[in-house]
């Protein structure tokens, strides 16, 4: 009898996980309710597993999986990812394994490829490699990376145990290692030769009718004093379902009573990609945990047609709908051409490029990219040289190579293409591009740049990593007959 009842609890457990009715922590906890209180383990043997070093162990994974979210060291990875350019199938196949491989191996499996997803899809439309080719890869090169360390699946923790409650040594962090390395390689070996073949290509669904609104919009809602959302979670409050909306960021003004200043960065408490608007706020992606506060600017991106007939309740206010009834506003779309004016206002993409010309870091680089898509061609030099000075050689190397053949007589376009190709190991390449620039300079009087100093360094370390030594008359013969 006892055995009849565990089987129909475990087939209901499985259903309920199956079908994702319900939490899979509460469904867990369910059952081991019914277990205890239908006499089929004892109290003490339904909270021993509480104390195994297996669970705790578990729950730490997933803690270090969402601190590694949260500080954006996952994220730094996947952008890396996506900076290299590259483009053919199988180098993107391979780059992307080893990647997944390595993150799984110390964090959740389904927490690597989730971070690395929106960046293959993203890769995927910009190489034009079918999604499918890549994702199946990520897929099996988590489950394969887990197989390398202790913590790496829940499996291998779970037989390190049974060996220290049968009084033998557990295993060790690595002891996985020569194995799961080994396995991770014969199927990487096999997605390079075989694998990417066998993957099947899908497109997308066909286009529903034309009845049925593709267009997405974005804009911005206020949450008023009052409204039913301060103090519920974004989850909580379900924008999705309810109006059909996404957050895409909140905008919130500096908190006094915390004693919240720019320098304490508080959108680290409440998301990620924050950052001082400095306006006397700040915004940030949301998790889902954080919580609405009066007075936040919501970002919004979906149909604003469910929003606006909510207007007047006290939920979320457009700025523009409270100027009049919501069935007087008219939704519409217009299209600005790349360097349309309005009156006397300079166009859209100098709005963008004058605004990136005064900012720094990541912030100017999400600004030149913001230009570039407007179409205004020279943003390619200005996230270019914005790149390399972050770090980012590769990326930079590829935009500044592009606008020397927009721009090529422009003696500094030169001299940034040369020092990118040289930081990415393209000496000849530097050489040839800090010759260009010196030539220019010199043929049509254009402002002096440091191309001929950068020029000299650069053979200079050649001659030194060769073992040559310069004679002291020649480099002064040099200097006199340049």
């Amino acid at each position: 009898m006892d055995q009849l009842l565990l089987l129909v609890l475990l087939i209901g457990a499985l259903v309920l996980f199956a079908s994702e009715r319900g939490r899979a922590d509460l469904v867990s906890l369910g059952l081991l309710l019914c277990l205890m209180l239908t006499g089929i383990v004892n109290v003490q043997e339904g909270f021993s597993g509480f104390a195994s070093p297996a669970v705790i162990t578990v729950v730490c994974m997933f803690i270090l999986s969402g601190g590694l979210v949260r500080t954006g060291v996952a994220d730094e990875l996947a952008g890396w990812v996506v900076a290299r350019g590259l483009r053919g199938t199988l180098s993107l196949t391979v780059v992307l394994m080893l990647m997944v491989g390595v993150m799984s191996s110390f964090m959740n499996n389904i927490a690597a490829v989730t971070i690395l997803m929106p960046s293959v899809f993203a890769i995927a439309q910009r190489t034009g490699v079918p999604v499918t080719k890549l994702l199946m890869p990520l897929a099996f090169g988590s489950l394969m990376g887990g197989l390398s360390t202790l913590v790496g699946t829940p499996p291998n923790l779970l037989a390190s145990e049974a060996l220290s409650n049968a009084g033998y040594a557990p295993f060790k962090m690595f002891d996985y290692l020569p194995t799961g390395i080994s396995v991770f390689l014969i199927g990487l070996t096999y997605f390079i030769a075989i694998g990417s073949r066998l993957v099947p290509v899908r497109t997308p669904a066909a286009a529903p009718d034309e009845g049925v609104s593709l267009r997405h919009y974005v804009t911005e809602a206020v949450v008023p004093k009052g409204s039913t959302l301060i103090g519920r979670s974004v989850e909580q409050a379900r924008l999705r379902d309810m109006a059909g909306v996404t957050v895409l960021r909140i905008h919130r003004a500096y908190n006094s009573d915390r004693g919240e200043t720019v320098e304490d960065r508080p959108w680290l408490r409440f998301g990620r990609y924050g950052r001082d608007e400095e306006d006397g706020t700040y915004s940030f992606l949301p998790w889902p945990e954080a919580t609405f506060e009066a007075e936040d600017h919501v970002q919004l991106e979906g149909d604003p047609s469910q929003l606006l007939q909510k207007q007047g309740r006290g939920w979320l206010e457009i700025p523009e709908a409270n100027r009049g009834a919501a069935d007087a506003l008219l939704i519409g779309e217009v299209a600005l051409a790349v360097r349309s004016t309005f009156g006397d206002e300079p166009t859209l993409n100098r709005i963008y490029f004058e605004r990136a010309a005064g900012l720094e870091g990541q912030a100017a680089i999400d600004c030149w990219r913001l230009c570039l898509q407007c179409g205004d061609s020279m943003a390619h030099f200005g996230l270019g040289t914005t790149l390399l000075e972050a770090g980012q050689a590769r990326e930079a190397y590829q935009h500044l190579r592009h606008y020397v053949r927009i721009a090529p007589l422009v003696a500094w376009n030169w001299r940034w293409y040369g020092k990118a190709a040289e930081e990415i190991g393209e000496t000849g390449e530097a050489r040839r591009a800090y010759g260009r620039a010196i030539e220019i300079e010199s043929k049509y009087c254009q402002e002096e740049t440091d191309a001929a100093n950068l020029l000299a360094a650069l053979e200079g370390s050649r001659r030194q990593k060769d073992g040559q030594t310069d004679d002291p008359g020649e480099e002064s013969n040099r200097k006199d007959n340049p």
